[in-house]
């Protein structure tokens, strides 16, 4: 029999559309651990701006990540895009690819979804890896992308603001992720920006948008209350120069969610796998993920 390739890339059908798949490694490369990995990615985001995640993490585990719905390379439907139907969506894809139990890494607002898919379908996770998630305390707040949030979900008016969609507002959009600017390069802003050019991209982008502005506190709340009811093993990364996750945010989640483990980084904002160089990801951020997936084998 063959060996399979370490990349495979597949389309999932969903039962609202076809989602694009990465899977990092075969049968071969379960070398800590028979229980994969799924890389849940941010938004507006995708899974090929994770690369780094992806084969860090395959070095002990098969790895998945897929763009969700709306996102990336998959399809992007007509429908009503929130957290809670890309619970759903996760749902589903685990179901499809034969996953009965995983381990999530979530960044930005895949650890949003991390918090959100363990308060709800528990049995299925082995452990949470929140990088920088989005909390709900979260506040847009630096100055004129605050005005900018505030009119893209205001109805109409997002839908005109988008209907061009210069790559200079990407730009813009990105530096809220860097500490320092000058580490934006063209190719990022060249992928982040292409799913606006796709069909359906700009209104998928603002249903989601929408769906995440409109996020009570409450709701968050209950859902950190039923993760740590159910005692999954928790590692919180966060960047001391990511005004999305301050340190505040960090220990209400931390505290709220009874989290074991809180790493902070320092020097970088809230793109840690995009920012650091090759060398400081490896130590500061995959070395600490890989050490805790393997303390939560051992248990």
């Amino acid at each position: 029999m063959s060996k399979k390739k370490d990349h495979e890339k597949h389309w999932v059908p969903l039962k609202d559309g076809k989602v694009f798949c990465v899977r990092h490694g075969g049968k071969e490369r379960f070398i800590d651990d028979s229980i994969p990995v799924v890389v849940l990615h941010g938004f507006p985001d995708h899974s090929g701006n994770y690369q780094r995640f992806i084969d860090g993490l395959a070095q002990s585990h098969v790895v998945f990540a897929f763009d969700r719905l709306g996102a990336g390379l998959s399809e992007k439907p007509d429908i009503q895009y929130s957290l809670f139907s890309q619970v759903e969506e996760i749902r589903e894809f685990l179901n499809k690819m034969g996953i009965t139990r995983c381990h999530l890494v979530g960044h930005s607002c895949g650890g949003t979804l991390g918090i959100l898919f363990g308060a709800k379908y528990s049995d299925l996770v082995a452990s949470v890896v929140f990088v920088n998630p989005v909390y709900h305390d979260f506040k847009i707040q630096t100055g004129p992308n605050r005005l900018i949030a505030f009119f893209l979900n205001c109805m109409g008016v997002g839908e005109l603001m988008l209907l061009f969609q210069p790559k200079v507002m990407t730009r813009e959009s990105l530096k809220l992720a860097f500490l320092d600017h000058g580490k934006i390069s063209d190719d990022m802003v060249d992928s982040y920006h292409f799913p606006f050019g796709t069909a359906g991209g700009k209104r998928s982008y603002l249903s989601m948008m929408r769906s995440i502005y409109q996020m009570t506190d409450q709701e968050m709340i209950e859902a950190c209350r039923q993760v740590r009811q159910q005692s999954i093993p928790i590692l919180t990364i966060r960047s001391e120069g990511d005004w999305t996750f301050p340190l505040s945010s960090a220990e209400k989640l931390h505290h709220e969610i009874g989290g074991q483990h809180l790493i902070n980084l320092q020097r970088v904002g809230h793109s840690p796998h995009l920012e650091y160089s090759e060398q400081d990801f490896q130590t500061k951020v995959l070395q600490p993920m890989l050490d805790f997936l393997q303390s939560v084998k051992k248990k």
